[in-house]
């Protein structure tokens, strides 16, 4: 450990790149998540803001979203259909799901798309999708999320306490754990363009019909930094003259 550590590998990992999405019906655009909120399970300054028609609502360009910097990151978002909604005219954004994040989504008894282009040079060559689904209503059924080859189900009616990932292999899974936590995460993803399907699958334990999404993050898998790989080749050459 005193090796690792004289070799300044407490350096950890470049800072990663983060595109957040938050999506509304845009009711008078009070209880949307945007510039200069903090919130997220991966905790971010910026929120672009979609609205249910896959519309870019104030602040936002759906032609080049905005990342976590500030900067516009060239990658582009299209949602293939309109959907319902709801919004909250409530304000304060603390990092916990009690925030305007999770009290807007979009939903929809049917399936439809979002998809991004230019990920890898906006975002990074590897990232994380986090999908998250919270609707606080009991016609609320199972929502299907399809990423990359890979499909998870979640059911959730609560709107209240902490981020808590969760998510399913099978709908009857998602269905026995109504509200085991409000969002999803797709893990190492690499795909220059990413579509992300969803349906809304009906619920035939609990009830409800209508799938849910509420934001959409973006998180680059950091590469390790300049200094951390210095500390590893200084580690290699102190093991090497020990033998």
């Amino acid at each position: 450990m005193a090796v690792l550590a004289a070799a300044g590998l407490s350096t950890g990992l470049a800072q990663a790149t983060v595109i957040s999405l938050n999506m509304t019906d845009g009711g008078g655009g009070a209880g949307t998540a945007s510039a200069g909120n903090t919130t997220g399970a991966v905790l971010s300054g910026y929120w672009n803001t979609i609205g249910k028609n896959g519309n870019a609502l104030s602040g936002t360009d759906a032609g080049s979203l905005t990342d976590d910097s500030g900067a516009l990151s060239g990658v582009s978002f299209v949602q293939s259909a309109a959907q319902g909604g709801y919004w909250s005219s409530a304000s304060g954004f603390s990092g916990t799901i009690g925030d305007n994040v999770m009290t807007n989504f979009a939903d929809s008894s049917g399936n439809y798309t979002y998809t991004f282009s230019n990920l890898n040079a906006g975002v990074g060559a590897v990232y994380d999708v986090y999908i998250y689904s919270a609707r606080g209503f009991s016609n609320t059924g199972v929502t299907q999320f399809d990423v990359n080859g890979e499909t998870l189900y979640l059911t959730n009616e609560s709107m209240t306490g902490d981020f808590t990932e969760s998510g399913f292999a099978t709908q009857g899974e998602a269905e026995a754990n109504l509200n085991s936590g409000n969002y999803v995460r797709f893990r190492n993803v690499s795909l220059d363009t990413l579509q992300i399907g969803i349906t809304g699958l009906t619920d035939s334990t609990n009830g409800g019909t209508l799938a849910a999404v509420n934001a959409v993050q973006i998180v680059a898998v950091p590469e390790p930094s300049s200094t951390a790989l210095l500390g590893l080749a200084g580690v290699a050459l102190l093991l090497r003259k020990r033998r």
